[in-house]
C-alpha cells in the first residue's frame, strides 16, 4: 500500500510529455492558421472576453512554456524540500494536484487557441468550469498531504504541529470542495460570476483556514 502512494516520478514525467506533445501540435496547428504579423488575443477579462493582444508568438506558444515551468517546479520541489520524503510519501495528493493542473492547462489552452484562430467565443464557460473542477479535485486530496515546507497548506502553525497539518488539510479540503461546487455552477450560469465567486470563496478559505490552523496548534496537547 505504501508504495503505490510513492511518487513516480518517471511516470509523471511521461504524462506530462503527452500533454505538452499535444499542446504544442495544438500550438503548430494554430501558427499555420494566423497570418504573420497578427495580433492575436492573449488575455480575457471576467466576462471571457478578450481584453488584451499580444504577438503571434507569445498568443500561441505562452500557455505551452507556462505549463513546461510548472512541470519544471513540480519536479525541483522533490529536490529541494527538506521533507522531501514526506512529498514523496504523499504520491497520490502529489499525482492528484500534478495531473489535474496539467489537464487545467490544456484545456485553457485549446480554447485559446479556438479563439486565436478565430473561432470567437466565450473562452469562459471553458475556464470557469474547469477551475471549478480542478478546485474539487485538490480538495479531495489535501488532507493527504504529510507535512512539508512546499507543498500544501503552510502556515506558521501546521508547519509546526502535525495535528494542526492534519487537521487544517482535512478542513481545508472540505473548503475547496465547496468552492470548486460553487464556482462549477456560477461558471455554467455566468463566467462573470465564477471569477467573483472563485475570489471571494478563496479569501473566506484563506481566512478560516489560518484561524483554524492556530486554533488547532493552540489545543494540541504535543505544543
Amino acid at each position: 500500500m505504501e508504495a503505490k502512494n510513492n511518487v513516480n516520478l518517471k511516470q509523471l514525467w511521461g504524462i506530462s510529455a503527452v500533454i505538452l506533445a499535444i499542446m504544442l501540435a495544438i500550438s503548430a496547428w494554430a501558427w499555420t492558421q494566423v497570418p504573420a504579423g497578427t495580433q492575436v488575443p492573449i488575455h480575457w477579462n471576467a466576462a471571457g472576453q478578450p481584453d488584451d493582444y499580444g504577438n503571434k508568438f507569445i498568443g500561441i506558444f505562452l500557455l505551452p512554456l507556462v505549463t513546461l515551468g510548472v512541470v519544471g517546479i513540480f519536479t525541483l520541489v522533490l529536490y529541494i524540500d527538506p521533507k522531501r520524503a514526506n512529498i514523496l510519501r504523499s504520491g497520490r495528493a502529489y499525482r492528484a494536484t500534478f495531473i489535474v493542473i496539467l489537464f487545467f492547462m490544456a484545456t485553457l489552452h485549446v480554447a485559446a487557441m479556438i479563439n486565436v484562430v478565430g473561432y470567437t467565443f466565450n473562452i469562459g464557460y471553458v475556464a470557469a468550469p474547469a477551475v471549478g473542477i480542478m478546485f474539487i479535485v485538490l480538495g479531495n486530496y489535501l488532507g493527504k498531504i504529510r507535512r512539508n515546507y512546499m507543498f500544501g497548506v503552510r502556515t506558521p502553525w501546521t508547519l509546526a504541529s502535525e495535528l494542526s497539518w492534519n487537521k487544517t488539510h482535512r478542513f481545508a479540503g472540505k473548503l475547496f470542495v465547496v468552492t470548486g461546487l460553487i464556482v462549477l455552477l456560477a461558471g455554467l450560469w455566468n463566467p462573470a460570476w465564477a471569477i467573483y465567486a472563485m475570489i471571494g470563496c478563496i479569501i473566506i478559505t484563506l481566512a478560516l483556514t489560518m484561524v483554524y490552523s492556530y486554533w488547532v496548534w493552540k489545543h494540541d496537547p504535543a505544543m
